[in-house]
């Protein structure tokens, strides 16, 4: 907060002078300020005086006075000595210019300064007295409050760097002060340094065992250092130290959650929302673990709850929207995709707002090339030319998505395996760097050894392993790759042990683990790779008993998975995918099985023309970057068939806004013709009848 004179930044209490305002009148509002804690404000007040009149004494003085709170006693001596000189008839001044001559170690002047406020009449005894500060001053156990509110100040103006600075120097000059230990800690993981934050949150807790505050911010700083079994045992000391703190049992819930206790999770969550029913986020929290476990109505209910609590609440909007989706109503889903999309971007919509974007996906397809040749992808059938993203339009790309928050994720996807990308690490650095996550598609097949160590330092966000079959007998349908089945699984358990080996080596991780297979059950797909329940529940199994196999080689305590429902494993596969927990950052996923636009149909099955056009969300939603620049409006659009432009010249911003984006989704409200790709999307397939 606090720059020299010289520097007297253009800010509201110079403005409130422009308008008229008496110097007094200001100096009221700057001591007003000043005294409620509002330091930044009381600050400028003082600066804009001294615009105007530089010796102003009673300006100089708080400032000084600002300025020992900050622990800068040089810059405050010389504030003090100018209001002395400006008005030496004030003997606050003396007091406090003498108490600077003495916090700078220069005891010979103010034991000048002492004699010549004798004479002038002050009581020099007072004075005196300050000059015993050198002997005794550093015995006290406290700081000034004045340094206390200021780190508070600091911090929740957002000014961490000072906070921190002055929280050092507290914590080193008063070591027993909890309190600036405890705030410390706080800063240090605010700005991401959860290493350095977890010394000062022990040392907090050491000096105030009973402090459930303390003991939450240190589980926090345990979680988010991926130690959930210290982090839920600071959590439970929390709640033992105040059994009505609300934030306490919701992050216990959390962590149950990622250690895929569900029941107790839910106890957790329901507990902190008892004590404190409009605590949006845990609403928003237990809605996705209630998602996650299939039950959509109760998941619905939930996210109203967080919007109703906080009706700006960006996540929950978005969470909603996709619960939506999954119970099938498409419209409804989108009007909460659109609702976040405008909460988060502040992009507002050009035109009709029914065909505004309401995007939560986007896709940077660093190529359309692919080594494998699979029997339910369009891959090989592709018309358009082959070819890498260039480096610096993944970069740009990227920026804008993360300036302007366009999705919260970016897929490396649409077509080809963006792992041959000879540039792969360093868009995965780009990608961190901004800040905002990236999902990584890969076929698995390039993760040998050392590519895994490099994809997982320096990912931020999911690698999601395409797994889609599962077994040898289905791997035919992969192609003629060259690659081995005994290779390929090889590649994956290679991936999930290095992960394994950073969770039990306690490595801080950025990083997901998303494992995706195929289930045709109930679908028309030209394949058949998982067909039943009880062969999901067999490749489940399987994955369950690997995870564990490598729990007890590496002395990692056993991950308390969901119990198998061998009936139920994939929900009927009524849903798009059905998730499983393996180990904490690490999922396998059953993932329903599309027919890529109707291009992918069994033999089986007929498609019969719809007689209108159905909504679909995806032009509303999606927005694809094909590797040449080309954007499309639809994940399954393989050829670019449905492009709105080309970003080169352009932008994301643009490109969604765009008069052909508009067209295109107004043929979703059958507004306008339906494009042959999405005709052909929109036909329904239905099983041929045996002839007999």
């Amino acid at each position: 907060m606090f720059q020299v004179e010289e520097k007297i930044a253009e800010n509201s209490a110079v403005h409130v002078l422009l308008m008229g305002q008496t110097i007094e009148q200001v100096l009221q509002k700057g001591v007003a300020a000043h005294k409620e804690g509002r330091f930044q404000e009381a600050e400028d007040f003082y600066r804009a005086i001294l615009q105007s009149q530089p010796a102003h004494p009673d300006a100089n003085h708080n400032l000084g006075i600002l300025a020992v709170a900050s622990n800068q006693p040089n810059t405050a001596l010389r504030l003090f000595q100018t209001a002395l000189e400006s008005d030496p008839n004030i003997e606050i001044f003396w007091h406090s210019y003498v108490d600077a001559l003495v916090k700078t170690n220069q005891l010979k002047s103010a034991k000048k300064m002492v004699k010549k406020a004798a004479k002038k009449g002050f009581n020099h005894k007072k004075l005196k007295a300050l000059l015993l500060q050198s002997k005794n001053h550093t015995n006290t156990q406290d700081p000034p409050k004045a340094q206390i509110r200021l780190i508070l100040d600091y911090y929740q103006n957002g000014r961490y760097l000072e906070a921190e600075k002055l929280a050092l120097i507290v914590t080193q000059k008063f070591p027993q002060h909890q309190f600036a230990w405890k705030a410390l800690g706080t800063i240090l993981r605010k700005v991401g340094r959860a290493n350095e934050s977890l010394t000062a949150g022990q040392k907090s807790v050491e000096l105030a065992p009973k402090d459930a505050e303390a003991h939450n911010n240190l589980g926090n700083t345990l979680k988010e250092l991926g130690r959930l079994r210290e982090a839920k045992e600071s959590f439970i000391q929390a709640i033992a130290c105040r059994s009505d703190y609300a934030i306490a049992h919701y992050n216990l819930g959390s962590i149950l959650k990622e250690q895929g206790r569900y029941d107790k999770a839910e106890e957790s969550y329901c507990r902190a929302i008892t004590l404190k029913p409009d605590l949006a986020e845990v609403h928003n929290n237990l809605g996705i673990m209630l998602e996650e476990l299939g039950r959509l109505d109760e998941a619905e209910a939930s996210y109203s709850r967080a919007i109703a609590s906080k009706p700006d609440y960006t996540e929950a909007h978005s969470n909603l929207g996709n619960v939506l989706k999954g119970l099938g109503r498409d419209e409804e889903s989108v009007s909460c995709f659109r609702q976040a999309f405008a909460n988060r971007t502040g992009i507002r919509p050009m035109g009709d707002y029914v065909l505004s974007p309401a995007i939560t996906s986007i896709y940077f397809e660093l190529t359309n090339k692919c080594n494998f040749h699979c029997s339910f992808c369009p891959s090989d059938d592709q018309k358009r030319s082959l070819g890498y993203m260039d480096l610096e339009l993944v970069k740009r790309l990227y920026e804008e998505s993360a300036d302007k928050k366009i999705a919260n994720v970016v897929n490396l996807h649409l077509m080809g395996e963006p792992t041959l990308h000879p540039q792969l690490i360093e868009i995965l650095k780009f990608g961190a760097s901004k800040n905002i996550k990236t999902d990584l598609v890969t076929n698995i097949s390039t993760l040998v050894d050392k590519n895994i160590s490099k994809i997982l330092d320096s990912l931020y966000g999911t690698l999601i392993a395409s797994h889609m079959t599962p077994t040898k007998e289905t791997y035919h349908f992969r192609g003629d790759v060259g690659l081995s089945w005994d290779r390929y699984t090889s590649n994956l358990r290679s991936l999930v042990r290095e992960y394994m080996k950073r969770l039990a080596e306690g490595v801080q991780t950025k990083s997901s683990i998303t494992i995706r297979v195929m289930v045709t059950q109930n679908t028309a797909s030209n394949v058949n790779i998982i067909g039943t329940s009880n062969e999901a529940g067999s490749i489940l199994q399987e994955w369950y008993e690997f995870v564990a196999e490598i729990e007890r080689e590496l002395g990692i305590p056993p991950f308390n998975r969901q119990d198998l429902n061998i009936e139920d494993v994939t929900r009927g596969n009524n849903y798009s995918n059905t998730s499983y927990l393996l180990q904490q950052g690490i999922t396998l996923k059953f993932w329903r099985a599309f027919t890529f636009a109707n291009t992918r149909v069994s033999d089986q099955f007929d498609l019969q023309p719809t007689r209108q056009s159905s909504y679909c969300s995806k032009p509303f939603t999606n927005v694809g970057v094909l590797w040449n620049g080309d954007v499309t409006l639809c994940d399954l659009d393989h050829d670019g068939e449905l492009k709105v432009g080309n970003i080169r010249d352009s932008s994301i911003e643009t490109m969604i806004q765009s008069d052909a984006a508009q067209e295109l989704r107004s043929s979703m409200l059958g507004e306008s013709p339906l494009p042959s790709i999405c005709q052909k999307c929109q036909e329904r397939p239905f099983q041929r009848r045996n002839e007999e």
